[in-house]
């Protein structure tokens, strides 16, 4: 006589920690609970009819797709993160920093309790990101960190901050794919350390997905403070002894064109807005008799550089420190470069 060996198997709803029993399962999915369309049994049907199975893989093509990504929170438009979703990144992010037993940041006047952690909060400037950004500080404050809202940045001004205000991390929404109409959520951590691969977001993300408790009863504080000035000052030095260089900047990002132009105010040199597609860069710089050109992106981060006569360098034939860190230094320290008596950009490449 053969015997067969049950297999049990455990039902655990997208986002919560209990486990349900089958019949529950089952009932769930016969009234369209919405986490059914992306839980992994969504395929044990049991004996739902035709039409409701019909019905439930209608609703699960429309699933919402994962927000998280390698780099962060990213979505196609800023209704795919709704205040209440924006609250509880922020909130989740607080109670993340409060679990990494970091030290507080010292007393001053900008932070007003000090048994709070500190976060650095900024933006793109732009008016659909305004409601989002609000959220994220109210979701920090709930989770009892106090925020510094830094105003529109980029991602170098944002990582600045952290650095400079000895906050324990901070969050950054702007754009990061640099789509017409993209929104993301940058992570960084302690020291600025930015949260940029899967397995440094993953603890947030499976916090995330599990929910927080409320630590306090109190909500931290938010101060809004201007870093620019100190941010600008460790770039002062680049902006000295340049030649009159004319050059086609093209980014999404308003912040970091803000910041080329407030830079380079003092000088003689002209910055010629880029039309913002790539492909359009290349004639533009020739129309423009311009000495370069630069395209930036990822909020100010990354950039791609394109010589006098339009052709775009291989990111290995021009060696910048910092290259990697912030688009601003690279545009500063090759004009720095360029300025060192009269060449081109593709004699230097040539060299």
């Amino acid at each position: 006589m053969c015997e067969r060996t049950a297999v049990i198997t455990e039902y655990r709803c997208p986002g919560q920690e209990r486990p349900i029993s089958r019949a529950v399962h089952l009932g769930r999915m016969a009234v369209f609970y919405p986490g059914c369309r992306t839980c992994t049994h969504r395929d044990d049907t049991g004996a739902l009819s035709p039409r409701q199975i019909k019905r439930l893989r209608e609703l699960r093509d429309r699933a919402p797709r994962d927000l998280w990504s390698d780099s962060g929170v990213t979505a196609d438009s800023i209704n795919a993160l709704p205040p209440a979703v924006m609250h509880r990144i922020g909130a989740t992010f607080g109670t993340w920093l409060a679990r990494q037993g970091l030290p507080h940041a010292p007393p001053s006047s900008l932070i007003p309790h000090p048994s709070s952690l500190l976060a650095v909060l900024a933006g793109d400037g732009r008016p659909t990101t305004a409601r989002a950004a609000a959220a994220l500080s109210e979701g920090l404050r709930w989770a009892d960190v106090a925020v510094l809202d830094v105003g529109a940045a980029t991602a170098g001004c944002a990582a600045f901050a952290v650095r400079h205000f000895q906050a324990a991390g901070g969050l950054l929404i702007g754009n990061p794919a640099g789509t017409p109409h993209g929104v993301g959520v940058r992570f960084f951590g302690p020291s600025a350390a930015p949260l940029a691969t899967a397995e440094q977001l993953r603890p947030v993300k499976e916090l995330y997905e599990r929910g927080v408790d409320r630590p306090t009863r109190r909500s931290a504080d938010c101060r809004r403070v201007d870093p620019t000035a100190d941010y600008y000052a460790q770039f002062a030095d680049l902006c000295h002894g340049l030649r009159p260089l004319r050059f086609v900047a093209a980014s999404t990002s308003a912040p970091w064109l803000n910041d080329v132009r407030q830079l380079l105010q003092g000088t003689a040199c002209t910055v010629v807005p880029g039309r913002g597609f790539v492909h359009e860069l290349t004639g533009q710089i020739r129309a423009e008799h311009a000495h370069f050109g630069i395209h930036v992106f990822d909020d100010g981060q990354d950039c791609r550089l394109f010589d006098e006569q339009g052709a775009e360098l291989p990111p290995d034939r021009l060696r910048l420190a910092d290259q990697d860190s912030d688009a601003l230094a690279v545009l500063l320290l090759l004009m720095q470069r360029l300025s060192r008596g009269d060449r081109l950009l593709s004699k230097i490449i040539a060299e």
